[in-house]
């Protein structure tokens, strides 16, 4: 998921293209609105607004998700699609969770484990047979480990203060994976390469001094409140 020309866009494995919104307004640091229609017509749009507004925690990022009414007798059904523990309150949950400053190192015994498990699996060849039109199991190696590296720039960008960049399309482009494959050789040259990628992931670590905490408040306008009053976690680690 990115944006692309004003567009907020899904880019499936297969190369196909799924237009989710269009960009409205877009006036940082203070405010996003979009047009939205996940997978459907741009006429067929609701209106999300974001905005981003100091208070005494921190920072209050609302969202209002509204236009209901153009939709006639099916806009309350489709009001009912976004009330739940899966709707807006659980987005805004992950962005305030990613956004909390921890004052302990994130445990990654299970990251590792997860890491070990699948290289093992390839190891053995255990694989089964990639349904037509998915991807083998190179392509799923060569996909991690562009991940992984993807992932180590993303976080070396920010310990420089860089803008960080994250092209998901360069990770899923098959011809990217057929150059991964091809350049490691053989088998045991892809998987020595993914080890390393995830190695290189897992390793990563950067100050987190100015990473805010968030505490999630959804609402009927789901809103998170961001912070800054715990200490400095002494190190992150970042994976596939």
């Amino acid at each position: 998921m990115q944006f692309i020309d004003g567009e907020l866009v899904e880019l499936a494995t297969d190369g196909s293209r799924s237009t989710w919104a269009e960009v409205l307004e877009w006036d940082p640091p203070s405010r996003l609105a979009l047009a939205w229609h996940p997978g459907g017509a741009p006429e067929d749009a609701s209106r999300i607004d974001v905005t981003f507004a100091v208070d005494a925690a921190g920072t209050r990022v609302e969202l209002r998700h509204t236009g209901w009414e153009q939709f006639g007798e099916q806009g309350m059904q489709r009001r009912r699609n976004y009330v739940g523990p899966s709707a807006w309150g659980h987005v805004l949950d992950h962005f305030a969770d990613s956004a909390e400053l921890r004052s302990q190192p994130l445990d990654l015994e299970a990251l590792i484990d997860a890491y070990e498990t699948f290289f093992a699996e390839a190891e053995a060849r255990g694989f089964a047979p990639a349904p037509e039109g998915e991807w083998d199991a190179a392509q799923v190696i060569a996909h991690v480990a562009l991940n992984d590296l993807a992932m180590t720039a993303v976080s070396n960008a920010l310990v420089f203060q860089r803008e960080p960049l994250f092209e998901n399309a360069t990770c899923q482009d098959p011809a990217n994976l057929a150059t991964v494959i091809e350049s490691c050789g053989d088998w045991d040259g892809l998987l020595t390469h993914g080890r390393s990628s995830a190695a290189r992931a897992r390793g990563v670590s950067w100050p987190a001094t100015s990473r805010p905490t968030c505490i999630s408040r959804p609402t009927s306008s789901s809103s998170a409140t961001c912070g800054s009053d715990r200490s400095p976690d002494p190190k992150l680690g970042s994976g596939a």
